[in-house]
């Protein structure tokens, strides 16, 4: 039985569910990608067919160089062999576009894109309720549970079962753009300080940021200038913000998924930890979970909560 709230502002609902196999500034592959990103497009694929709903976008993200710091990283990375399957070797294409500051160049990657996470949402709880195992909001009454598995995100530091998993939650926040430029293209997702992707709507989305507090779902001027100020520094069209919204990251300490039963109660289990790259993590750590409870497996020691207090 899934128990769920239907909270308004959750990060799930609120993430822009990128998919990047290369982040940051360093230019480093996303921590398990060898292992994560082909068991994410096989299951979202498998659940579009499933439930007849499309939310698994596919398509390059196009990093824009803003130094020459960056330039030379990349020139290490891209001789690396552990790399070359994560980018287009030639990048001009992605490139041609009067709208974007790209003087320095940049790269774009492959088997990348973005999850339409409320419609993926939307769908995977419409399927569990026709299924009958699907309950919307917080009362446990008269349901009998041999296990119970905690999936609350950033809410699980005010549980007394979980209260001592270190976390390091941080408040994200993201806009919503009109964006009238028909040379901006929609087949890709730019990145340079701040990420600009397409939205099924026809609008765009731009984000995002990091706030340790305080740790709610209210919007704030300071978040929407920053992120406006960065996207201005390579958005050469004029935008408009149409909408803004904040959520909290349940990031726990190193930024690892955090999973398995709890080290006193073989009856209860925590799967958290997803951060910002859950979208890419969720499935392959999540069959793992479900395989160890269904005693098919072990669980990664890397991950394992009980190895890691």
């Amino acid at each position: 039985m899934v128990i769920d709230r239907e909270e308004v502002s959750t990060s799930s609902k609120v993430a822009a569910g990128l998919i990047n196999p290369i982040t940051g500034r360093y230019l480093s592959k996303s921590w398990r990608i060898d292992e994560t990103l082909p068991v994410a497009w096989q299951f979202y694929r498998g659940l579009e067919r499933r439930t007849g709903s499309r939310f698994l976008h596919e398509m390059p993200v196009v990093r824009l160089f803003k130094s020459d710091d960056e330039v030379s990283r990349w020139e290490k990375r891209q001789a690396n062999p552990a790399y070359q399957a994560y980018f287009h070797a030639d990048p001009t294409p992605w490139f041609e576009s009067e709208a974007v500051e790209c003087s320095l160049g940049g790269f774009a990657t492959k088997h990348s894109g973005f999850l339409d996470v409320e419609t993926f949402l939307a769908a995977s709880r419409q399927a569990f309720a026709n299924a009958g195992c699907y309950l919307a909001g917080d009362s446990w009454s008269g349901i009998d549970a041999g296990l119970t598995v905690y999936c609350q995100g950033h809410e699980a530091q005010g549980n007394p079962l979980f209260d001592w998993v270190p976390f390091k939650s941080a408040k994200g926040e993201i806009l919503s753009l009109l964006i009238d430029a028909p040379d901006l293209p929609r087949d890709r997702i730019y990145n340079r300080g701040v990420w600009l992707l397409p939205s099924a709507d026809g609008k765009f989305r731009s984000g995002s940021t990091y706030a340790w507090a305080p740790l709610d779902c209210i919007p704030t001027s300071a978040a929407r200038e920053s992120i406006e100020s960065r996207l201005r520094e390579w958005l050469r069209v004029p935008f408009e913000v149409v909408d803004q919204r904040a959520a909290v990251r349940p990031i726990i300490n190193a930024s690892k998924v955090l999973m398995g039963r709890h080290p006193a109660h073989d009856d209860l289990a925590f799967f958290n930890g997803l951060g910002s790259k859950g979208v890419s993590n969720a499935p392959f750590f999540a069959a793992q979970l479900a395989d160890h409870l269904c005693g098919k497996g072990l669980i990664d020691p890397e991950v394992d909560i009980r190895r890691n207090l």
